[in-house]
């Protein structure tokens, strides 16, 4: 595995992906251990090289279908967030990034590989 610090040293067997959307920058990658994490940059510092403004972990991943979309969805207190990736979609939006604040949508954002 490679190390990469991001808030703090882990192992990364594989990045899933990264997203950039209009206000944040954001990246899954699952460790060694099978977890995904959930980093991301945003305001006015979308610098990777960075610290992340925030780290999630213990992400789900879940397929809609046979045709391969799919969405990771992580949670912090009353807030999900969830990353879909859109390999199917008649929208031509790849990514869209959704967070939740006591299930009520707070944020929808489009995205795209960074």
């Amino acid at each position: 595995c490679r190390e990469v610090s991001v808030g703090s040293e882990m192992c990364i067997r594989d990045s899933v992906y990264s997203v950039e959307t209009k206000k944040f920058i954001i990246r899954v990658d699952e460790l060694v251990n099978g977890e995904l994490r959930y980093s991301s940059w945003g305001g006015e510092d979308k610098n990777v090289s960075n610290k992340p403004s925030l780290i999630l972990f213990n992400g789900q991943r879940i397929f809609e279908g046979s045709g391969g979309n799919n969405y990771i969805e992580f949670n912090n207190g009353n807030l999900k967030y969830i990353v879909w990736e859109n390999r199917i979609s008649d929208s031509g939006i790849p990514y869209r990034l959704e967070v939740f604040q006591n299930e009520k949508i707070i944020l929808e954002e489009p995205g795209n590989v960074f």
